[in-house]
């Protein structure tokens, strides 16, 4: 008979392939050991970087405007005489108005305050000169103006008038 190894030799008898004798769970830091873990949490936090960055710079943004939006307290009307009623000045604190007007129909204009809701105007200046161009001081006590009184420039007076005013330019 010829041998196993030998050309044309027939296999020897071999035994079926058997399942271990017992089983015996294998333990879970064998499953995913601590590197593995370690690499899929490495792995879901750059997800969430990316995800987070993506966000951040492909989210629509809301225009800004370019001028910030003013806001003005409600319109009134400081005049209803006829005449010329012109360059109104607010004053800081947003109680008194000051402008210049002709209402008395003198020749020249004249500086006038009024409450800013209501009231009746009052007169800071008088002469037949045009004063115009009413500013109030930052402390809003005194007014500041244009006049073509004593050859031109610029006046203050006290924004509650009863005084002369005091020139502070010439010719400005």
């Amino acid at each position: 008979m010829p041998e196993i190894n030998e050309p044309g030799g027939l296999p020897e008898h071999r035994e079926a392939l058997a399942a271990p004798r017992s089983y015996a769970p294998t333990p879970s830091n064998q499953l995913f050991p601590a590197w593995e873990r370690a690499l899929i949490f490495a792995w879901l936090a750059a997800l969430t970087v990316v995800a987070l960055l993506a966000y951040r710079f492909w989210k629509p943004e809301t225009a800004k405007p370019i001028v910030a939006p003013e806001r003005f307290p409600k319109a009134t009307q400081w005049s209803s005489d006829t005449g010329l009623t012109m360059a109104p000045a607010i004053s800081p604190n947003g109680n008194l108005v000051a402008f210049s007007s002709d209402r008395e129909g003198s020749a020249g204009l004249a500086l006038w305050t009024r409450p800013f809701d209501s009231g009746a105007p009052t007169r800071l200046t008088s002469g037949e000169f045009s004063d115009s161009d009413p500013d109030f001081s930052p402390d809003g006590r005194q007014v500041v103006f244009r006049s073509e009184r004593d050859g031109g420039g610029v006046y203050i007076i006290p924004s509650g008038g009863g005084v002369e005013p005091r020139l502070i330019a010439k010719g400005g």
